[in-house]
């Protein structure tokens, strides 16, 4: 059984933060160029993927996921239509972390 939790984010086009998960500390930094939202991932203060390009509803991490113990994913809430851009997180955009 998957479990799901929600990454809360602020409305800010760079911001880094961390969370306690699946007995792993998590740090992770957005950084947003121009149009683009891109992503640093961290596990117990080692690299797990750097600069990595957020797609909605695609997993970040395509390098070596078990070091994460799951995946984090950009997921649409509601039918807004709104784009995929830091000014809509928490809104339309949520950014989850999955395991199991």
């Amino acid at each position: 059984m998957m479990t799901w939790i929600q990454v809360p984010l602020q409305q800010e086009p760079n911001q880094q933060l961390s969370f306690y998960a699946n007995s792993l500390v998590i740090d992770v930094r957005i950084i947003t160029r121009g149009e683009q939202v891109y992503m640093d991932v961290a596990v117990d203060e080692t690299d797990v993927q750097t600069c990595v390009r957020c797609l909605p509803n695609l997993p970040i991490v395509d390098y070596m996921p078990w070091k994460l113990g799951g995946n984090l994913v950009f997921v649409q809430v509601g039918d807004s239509g709104n784009p995929f851009s830091y000014e809509y997180f928490n809104t339309d955009w949520e950014l989850w972390y999955y395991y199991g």
